[in-house]
């Protein structure tokens, strides 16, 4: 007879040695001095830098994963406007990207007298009963999907629109 075991839960500690197994290194917010460049809400539980890119990491809840990246936008004509109408590319890049990439929500931040900015989200699903391998997987996907947004996001920034 066979006796089926509970399911693994996904606790912090799988998921940061998950991380860590794909050689990203998960650091605890509260042993950081300064949130390095992520202003996210919730408030996150660790941060990492993939390649130059600052994210931000939240376990939201027994099933749920947020991986968020803020990162100024280059300058361009359109994130260096302060018209809206002149705007108007940065909000097109963004959408070009959300299209691209399923998944991945990409927003453009605009604050008066300050850089342009884009918030990069993906969220995880890691359901209990996950292995090892398939958490992995599943984080590994998220941080690739979010630096692909950014690297999407710039792309279409630095190609002129008609």
């Amino acid at each position: 007879m066979i006796i089926p075991l509970p399911p693994t839960p996904v606790t912090d500690e799988r998921i940061v040695a998950a991380a860590q197994a794909g050689g990203i290194t998960l650091t605890a917010a509260a042993d950081l001095p300064d949130t390095p460049g992520v202003s996210a809400a919730p408030v996150p539980q660790w941060f990492a830098t993939l390649g130059e890119i600052p994210v931000a990491v939240t376990h939201l809840s027994e099933a749920t994963l947020l991986i968020r990246a803020e990162t100024t936008l280059p300058e361009t004509p359109a994130t260096t406007a302060t018209q809206y109408s002149e705007q108007l590319p940065t909000y097109l890049a963004a959408n070009q990207v959300n299209n691209a990439l399923p998944g991945v929500k990409t927003v453009v931040i605009i604050e008066p007298g300050q850089p342009h900015r884009a918030g990069t989200e993906i969220e995880v699903y890691i359901g209990e009963g996950l292995t090892d391998v398939q958490l992995e997987h599943n984080l590994q996907r998220g941080f690739a999907g979010v630096v692909a947004a950014v690297g999407r996001l710039t792309q279409e920034l630095a190609t002129e629109l008609p």
